[in-house]
């Protein structure tokens, strides 16, 4: 049965769950420089495997791991300046509100559960693993709700480091550490999940229909997944209907919002070419317009929650920091972000992100 001891504990532990996402989504700079803070080692230009690193044979499909998840911030905030959409205070304000419809967060996706589960003892998995005090794996290991935590990413170096936060503070009796490629390995095991996380990790992945069937096999029934995602085009492809709202959209601000943070002029968006996304790399937003389609066809969805970013992540990516300088600046920002949310209420436009919670089939 949900009590309010036990949403006050679980509080704790989601307010990680929007902690995070922009650790996972490739970025560029509007100079055109790839940002993006991925897997694989092409988008470094080198050759050799980073130290702390080990590369298995499982390794192959995305050729060697690197694992720099720990400088994150450098690439989203350079120089104190924001660079990336889902920074902004405004943003986070929106992609909060589209996420539990306006409710208390930890009341809403407590909610899912069945009323008469006791929220004690649980034992959840993350898929892919995010960096710092911060994160959501710490927030939830703090929780008295949770039992046990294993968490699973292909970056061993990244594991490792994140092993020792959570080791100084305390935690790692609750926690797990598994390297794995999910596109090449199962999770298919005796543990049973009360809750499985996955945050804007499952658009690098290829395999989705092994995953998703593997996560009905090991959420308990009564269990939930819960995942937020990009799931539009696949490679970053922007549909020309985005690319002209936005450039429209540019074409009407300001030059001072439109500057990046080395002073350059951003005129237009652009969608990137395969290749060029690719060589950045290969597994970003492989199979992303998919997603959706395999979930409902492998989960039982029980909400999904559009959380938009389809303008406001092209638009604002390179510039997000002149929207947050004084409150015209911010107005201009919450202007934005209503056209956005009636574009994709009217059905002009899809919305890039979502996010979501299932149960098992089973």
């Amino acid at each position: 049965m949900v009590t309010d001891n036990m949403i006050g504990s679980l509080r704790r532990g989601w307010r990680g769950v929007k902690c995070g996402f922009r650790s996972r989504m490739g970025v560029r700079e509007s100079n055109g420089s790839t940002g993006n803070m991925g897997k694989t080692v092409e988008k470094w230009g080198g050759s050799d495997s980073p130290e702390g690193v080990v590369v298995s044979d499982a390794d192959q499909g995305v050729n060697k791991t690197v694992s720099l998840w720990d400088k994150s911030d450098e690439v989203y905030e350079i120089d104190g300046f924001k660079v990336y959409w889902e920074l902004l205070e405004e943003v986070r304000d929106y992609q909060n509100q589209m996420m539990t419809n306006g409710k208390d967060e930890l009341e809403y996706y407590a909610s899912f559960f069945p009323e008469d589960k006791e929220l004690s003892d649980l034992t959840g998995l993350i898929i892919g693993c995010n960096y710092g005090e911060n994160s959501p794996v710490v927030a939830m290991a703090k929780t008295t709700a949770l039992g046990k935590l294993i968490v699973v990413d292909i970056a061993k170096g990244l594991l490792e480091r994140q092993a020792q936060i959570t080791n100084r503070m305390g935690l790692n009796h609750k926690i797990e550490y598994r390297c794995m490629d999910l596109n090449t390995e199962s999770l298919r095991e005796k543990t049973r999940y009360d809750f499985i996380y996955s945050l804007g990790t499952i658009h690098h992945l290829e395999t989705l229909e092994r995953l998703f069937s593997e996560i009905n096999d090991v959420l308990r029934k009564d269990g939930i997944f819960y995942m937020r995602e990009y799931v539009g085009p696949s490679y970053i492809q922007f549909t020309d209907t985005q690319v002209g709202i936005v450039n429209r959209i540019l074409a009407g601000l300001p030059e001072h919002l439109k500057k990046d943070r080395l002073g350059n002029i951003k005129n237009k968006a652009w969608r990137p070419s395969i290749e060029e996304v690719r060589a950045g790399d290969p597994s970003e937003a492989v199979r992303s317009q998919d997603i959706m389609g395999v979930v409902r066809e492998k989960l039982d969805i029980l909400t999904c929650n559009m959380t938009g970013g389809t303008i406001l992540a092209p638009l604002l990516h390179g510039i997000a920091g002149n929207f947050e300088r004084a409150d015209a600046e911010r107005a201009v920002l919450k202007c934005l972000i209503v056209l956005e949310q009636v574009l994709i209420e009217t059905g002009v436009i899809p919305s890039d992100y979502v996010s979501l919670i299932a149960r098992s089939t089973r």
